[in-house]
């Protein structure tokens, strides 16, 4: 189970993960680490939330059939919705038809979220398990896997930050902390590390988007900036509303056992 994350913002995109795998046995399901995230290509990334066998087909396909990470630049948007959605149809559709057995604990029905960024614009695509496709650059974001309801419920809330006006780092503030407020809400299949693309927009006109995928470090100073802003939050409230403050850990402390 999967939770995956991609939204825009004023100079690019962003692609954000929880970083578990939840691993079927036959005496009860258990967790792992798993890359959900992939960033093969100069302007797009994308993710899959599902089964793994098929996410890893997938990949595998795609990366034969545009082998380049320049394979996707300077193409029109709907040309690159068109390949990827039939690129992903190409392997999905004769493995359902002919490939498994439908058991009663068979789900192999996946979906997948591409982010990425051409000379025409930006394009947030989902491609759901029943294989249609549908661009979300209307809202600026989406979500997919078992915790997409999260982001939206989250997005809602932090609608007056204008993500969609933010440079990429604060967009980045904002997507860490919308994945790890689910990690932390989720009652099972959603877990860390969270993992995260960015893909900054061309600056200049004939341009090449550039992606990158944020390693530990990265994402370290962003989870110390995130407990930062969420520090500074209960600050101003207690400063608005004349209200003492305790932490978390105080307050646990202070319940009765």
């Amino acid at each position: 189970m999967t939770l995956i994350l991609g939204l825009e913002c004023a100079d690019g995109l962003l692609l954000a993960s929880d970083g578990q795998a939840t691993i079927g046995t036959t005496g009860q399901p258990l967790k792992g680490p798993i890359e959900k995230l992939f960033c093969a290509w100069n302007n797009v990334a994308w993710g899959g939330s599902g089964h793994v066998g098929i996410i890893q087909r997938v990949e595998q396909a795609l990366c034969t059939k545009f082998p380049s990470r320049d394979d996707l630049d300077n193409k029109e948007i709907h040309i690159v919705r068109e390949l990827l959605a039939s690129a992903v149809a190409d392997v999905v559709r004769p493995l359902l038809a002919s490939r498994y057995i439908q058991g009663p604990e068979s789900n192999p029905f996946t979906s997948y979220l591409f982010v990425g960024h051409v000379p025409q614009g930006s394009f947030i695509l989902e491609i759901g398990p029943d294989l249609l496709d549908e661009d979300h650059m209307a809202r600026g974001y989406s979500a997919i896997g078992s915790g997409d309801i999260f982001p939206y419920f989250a997005l809602t809330g932090l609608r007056h930050f204008n993500v969609r006006e933010h440079n990429l780092a604060g967009a980045k503030l904002i997507a860490y902390r919308v994945v790890d407020d689910a990690i932390r809400a989720a009652a099972m299949y959603l877990g860390p590390p969270i993992q995260m693309v960015e893909i900054r927009k061309a600056t200049e006109p004939g341009g090449l988007a550039a992606a990158h995928k944020l390693d530990k470090a990265e994402l370290r100073i962003l989870e110390d900036k995130v407990a930062e802003w969420r520090l500074l939050e209960a600050e101003t409230l207690e400063r608005f509303v004349g209200v003492s403050r305790e932490t978390p850990d105080q307050a646990d402390e202070a319940s009765p056992a």
